[in-house]
């Protein structure tokens, strides 16, 4: 066979195939073999996708631990509420202090804030949360508990009503950053958000109902029945465990 030959048997069979693809191309797929390309689309994405696991249920109701720490830190709440009330009206009343002395004690109250509130954090990174409350409670409890001994011996002066606002302020400090931090040593990871949102609900309350209760105590004479108030975070607290995972639910 001559060489033109074969090169024209070669160009019809190209012009052949082109042919057959340009019919292809304008024949339209069918409705049946459309919906299968596109089932088999979505396979490949479902395949392709992670898989999307549910986060594992739990109610902080049933959570001993988170309840204990959760009833202490509201009773702290509340105590340190009606204390913010009550030191003012206790300088006031048996003092005869004036407004600068007032606000002078105001200020000693907040500005441990201040001082120590940036420090403070980095310091109980370093310690056990829940020592370092149950610290606080004790050391706020016997500031409170020196007041109504001095006044009943007639020995209470200004100054250390002063001191016991700034020793207040530097616990509260403690007690506050350590209740933020020791939330996920107590809860698993998708409960975070919840036992905040329920700390911090309490703190709001106890923000509104505290000075009312406080003014309350006042007027019926009870001034020192706060102490009680902040005692009884210490004891809620003992019963808390030093873990640094996330502690079991209690069905009970």
């Amino acid at each position: 066979m001559s060489q033109s030959d074969e090169g024209s048997s070669e160009a019809a069979l190209e012009e052949s195939v082109l042919a057959e693809a340009r019919a292809e191309a304008r024949t339209p797929l069918s409705s049946t073999h459309a919906e299968d390309a596109a089932e088999a689309d979505r396979a490949i994405d479902s395949a392709a996708a992670p898989a999307v696991v549910p986060a594992p249920k739990g109610s902080l109701w049933r959570d001993r631990n988170f309840l204990t720490m959760w009833s202490g830190q509201a009773l702290s709440q509340f105590g340190a509420q009606i204390t913010e009330l009550a030191l003012p009206v206790l300088a006031v009343l048996i003092l005869n202090a004036t407004e600068w002395q007032v606000g002078v004690l105001t200020a000693a109250n907040v500005a441990a804030f201040l001082v120590v509130g940036l420090p403070a954090g980095a310091w109980i990174d370093r310690m056990r949360k829940r020592h370092v409350m149950i610290v606080a409670d004790l050391v706020r409890a016997i500031a409170l508990a020196s007041l109504p001994v001095l006044a009943a011996f007639g020995a209470l002066q200004m100054w250390q009503i002063y001191l016991v606002a700034v020793v207040m302020g530097v616990a509260t400090v403690f007690f506050d950053v350590s209740n933020q931090s020791i939330i996920p040593s107590l809860v698993r990871s998708h409960q975070i958000a919840e036992a905040n949102g329920k700390l911090q609900s309490t703190e709001q309350l106890a923000g509104i109902a505290g000075p009312a209760f406080g003014g309350w105590l006042i007027g019926v004479g009870a001034m020192f029945a706060s102490l009680f108030v902040v005692i009884g975070p210490f004891w809620t607290m003992r019963e808390l465990p030093d873990a640094h995972a996330p502690a079991s639910v209690s069905t009970t």
